[in-house]
């Protein structure tokens, strides 16, 4: 649970950082449990949970690759 809450922590500090961050998790219980815990107040914290499709849009100036 320490090591799932440190991921989603430094997650919320690359989006802060970048206007994004792209995390994939698997589905396992306790995943999906420090994931909904987390998530709870994301709005209160300026955050939201968007697909990556909706999170990359208008991002292509801010690809470190050119390759499509």
């Amino acid at each position: 649970a320490d090591a799932i809450d440190a991921a989603l922590a430094q997650a919320e500090a690359r989006a802060r950082a970048n206007g994004f961050a792209l995390v994939s998790a698997s589905g396992a219980a306790l995943t999906v449990d420090r994931i909904a815990r987390w998530a709870r107040d994301l709005d209160t914290r300026g955050l939201r949970i968007v697909p990556a499709s909706v999170a990359l849009r208008g991002a292509r100036d801010k690809r470190v690759s050119t390759a499509d």
